[in-house]
């Protein structure tokens, strides 16, 4: 038979844990009402931009090369068969459901697809959670970088972009590959993976539009100072904005995760009430059954 104050140990540790995941639930939720919002706010100025600079550079890939200067380094591949960067997107901290699960097998589907295709690939791990299972994996990791994912900045999305170009423009990789997970609302967050350079092929899905009118511009001063001072930019809000969507879809991950721990928290302290009541009404019957019978024997 159970022990009596063994069960109401476990009722009373299980209502502890409840408090603090409700408190974790609080606190997440409110962490998701402002990432919700700057998500939300950032999305039209980058898919603007994106809309731009993918007209922009496509109209500076069909150019006719005439007296013109060498292309930006983001629209060209410096080495054809250097390795790819796949620069990944996890939380520092865990207690988020499947979010970083889901995500990272996500990932490394990705990486093991260009694997078989005899690509060698190396990542890029934003947040602890990437970096710890990458490298139980024995993937290469070439950069990391802990403590931007909760509470993104554009100052560390600039860090990041830097380190990034750097490296690809060194011709140390052909490309860079971006993996993250994007918020669509509080119960559905989508592993995605969007090339972040070159940008050569990005600025192509985003505006080929059937039957679309071909756009023809005037740069000035010129082409390349243009391109000079659009393409970092770009590059740095999708980085950016791949943060805020990660974020987001964290601090929803969490608080979801909190609600759920929160009901069968509840639920375990209704069935181990139940086997309390249970146990201490077997308990009191045993009890009388022994009077009665001693009663009965000295009776007797």
């Amino acid at each position: 038979m159970p022990n009596l104050r063994a069960i109401l140990r476990r009722i009373q540790s299980i209502r502890n844990t409840g408090q603090i995941t409700k408190a974790m639930q609080m606190v997440a939720a409110s962490k998701l009402k402002g990432a919700q919002s700057r998500v939300e706010h950032a999305r039209p100025y980058a898919l603007a931009l994106r809309e731009v600079v993918g007209r922009l550079s496509s109209y500076a890939l069909d150019a006719p090369e005439g007296n013109e200067k060498p292309l930006h380094p983001f629209l060209k591949i410096p080495k054809e068969d250097a390795p790819k960067l796949f620069v990944v997107l996890a939380s520092d901290r865990g207690l988020c459901g499947a979010f970083n699960a889901n995500l990272l097998r996500f990932a490394h589907a990705q990486v093991a697809t260009e694997r078989r295709q005899d690509q060698d690939v190396q990542v890029y791990a934003v947040g602890k959670k990437a970096l710890d299972y990458f490298q139980r994996r024995g993937v290469s990791i070439t950069k990391r970088y802990l403590g931007a994912t909760g509470s993104p900045s554009y100052a560390s999305a600039q860090s990041m972009v830097d380190e990034i170009v750097e490296l690809f423009t060194s011709g140390q990789f052909s490309g860079v590959e971006l993996v993250f997970t994007r918020f669509r609302s509080i119960a559905s967050h989508v592993p995605t993976r969007v090339r972040l350079l070159p940008i050569q092929g990005v600025e192509k899905e985003a505006v080929a539009q059937e039957g679309a009118p071909k756009w023809e511009y005037m740069f000035e001063p010129d082409r390349d100072g243009v391109l000079g001072a659009l393409l970092p930019r770009y590059v740095t809000v999708v980085l950016f904005q791949a943060l805020l969507e990660s974020s987001a879809s964290e601090h929803a991950a969490r608080m979801m995760a909190m609600e759920n721990s929160n009901k069968n928290a509840k639920e375990m302290i209704e069935r181990l009430t139940l086997e309390f009541n249970k146990t201490r009404q077997a308990t009191i019957t045993k009890e009388l059954t022994e009077i009665v019978g001693g009663k009965e024997a000295l009776e007797g």
